[in-house]
């Protein structure tokens, strides 16, 4: 089996979907040798190529819309990047859809952001012969939310990259010896919930608990904004922000900070989870979207609309020295799922079922779908609405989530 990758969107601002993909194809030569991968590469994507394995074929092309003429020996079209281009086209196809976030939280969008989310995702999934996401909960969005089969749909974990051994603090860094902190590796984005953290911290403080934080990322050209939401806040003397950072320098913080901090209103996956249990480092997290599912028995969770839940958790957090030993043991634990070989070999498994279930008749009804498209949109409709709602009500809470972190606890105490 011969699989082709649209690599268009191999561009260092895909941040975590690049990563995931640069793993599946570093791990891919050694554990399916059998099928190799073609693929389609741009340009573009000259910065992040040379982190690809070269045993890999290259075709290089200019535009996307050449990958339709560039077909030839390809048993498997594959975009991991969260749309399906071009399409359809007369072969078996696979693509990988993160997330869901626009149906959950439209007003973090613009309007033109959605209608192109609306075109791009709705099209690719029902125009795809297999789907790829990357949680439980991005499978059930998947499959109430945009109608796709559940059959259609598999989950496959993330796999973060390792990270690298280092001696050497970060560049930014500004201070000698003990300086306890909490890390939150996050841009500046409004569902990462910076906000909420902030204000959790500001009233901490006024109880008499001063906690630090090192931010990573980028302010997206909110520098101000953020400087005036400290300063109001009275907590500027406590928040040390680095901006982008290597991983190496990541990876030092993760092995110094007293924990992570992850109040994200929204996570399709959440790699700083699966990072920081693999690094050793206790995990406070939102018990919300797919993060109850990664972090499993092994976070201390809290509701990340709510400051006096996260002030509550972060104290707690923040001196219990006992609480966090358990976390970083059973994160040991909870981390073991996530491996290369699994994300892999389910690749290889999802690229074989849309090998057996393409069809000639699907490929035409989907040339009629194209041909006779429907209006475009920015607006979701009432059904996305409440079943988005729904989901994030009762997803992390389902009683088999329940009974399976009750055993989790017993096994990992």
């Amino acid at each position: 089996m011969k699989i082709g990758i649209n690599m268009y969107h191999l561009v260092p601002e895909n941040g975590g979907v690049v990563q995931y993909v640069l793993t599946l194809l570093q791990h891919w030569p050694r554990l399916c040798p059998g099928d190799p991968l073609v693929l389609f590469c741009f340009p573009r994507n000259t910065a992040l190529l040379e982190a690809v394995p070269a045993v890999f074929e290259r075709r290089m092309l200019q535009d996307q819309d050449e990958i339709a003429r560039s077909l030839a020996g390809i048993d498997v079209f594959f975009c991991p990047f969260t749309a399906l281009y071009p399409r359809p086209l007369p072969l078996p196809s696979v693509v990988t859809i993160v997330d869901l976030q626009e149906r959950f939280f439209p007003e973090f969008f613009s309007p033109e952001d959605m209608r192109n989310r609306f075109h791009h995702y709705d099209w690719s999934v029902a125009l795809a012969d297999h789907i790829v996401t990357i949680s439980d909960f991005s499978r059930e969005s998947i499959v109430r939310i945009l109608g796709a089969e559940r059959r259609r749909v598999t989950r496959i974990h993330l796999c973060p990259a390792e990270l690298p051994e280092t001696a050497a603090p970060p560049a930014a860094w500004k201070h000698e010896g003990e300086h306890p902190f909490l890390l939150y590796p996050a841009n500046f984005w409004r569902h990462k919930n910076h906000r909420k953290l902030f204000a959790a911290l500001a009233q901490l403080r006024a109880e008499g608990m001063r906690i630090p934080l090192v931010c990573t990322g980028a302010l997206l050209g909110k520098e101000a904004e953020w400087l005036a939401e400290l300063a109001q806040l009275g907590i500027q003397d406590q928040v040390e922000h680095m901006g982008l950072i290597s991983r190496a320098e990541l990876a030092w913080l993760y092995r110094r900070t007293r924990g992570l901090c992850f109040p994200s209103l929204f996570e399709g996956f959440g790699i700083p989870v699966v990072e920081a249990m693999r690094s050793g480092t206790p995990v406070a997290c939102s018990r919300t979207t797919s993060l109850p599912e990664i972090g499993g028995t092994a976070a201390l969770y809290f509701n990340p609309r709510d400051t006096g839940s996260i002030a509550q958790a972060l104290g707690r957090f923040w001196t219990d020295a006992e609480l966090r030993e358990t976390l970083v043991r059973r994160g040991r634990q909870q981390c073991r799922q996530f491996t290369a070989e699994r994300l892999v070999r389910a690749h290889r498994e999802c690229f074989t079922r849309a090998l057996r279930t393409y069809s000639e008749a699907r490929h035409r009804r989907n040339l009629a779908w194209v041909a006779n498209p429907d209006p475009p949109r920015e607006n979701l409709s009432v059904h996305e609405r409440l079943t988005a709602d729904e989901l994030l009500r009762t997803h992390p809470v389902s009683r088999f989530e329940r009974l399976r972190r009750r055993l989790a606890h017993l096994l990992c105490p």
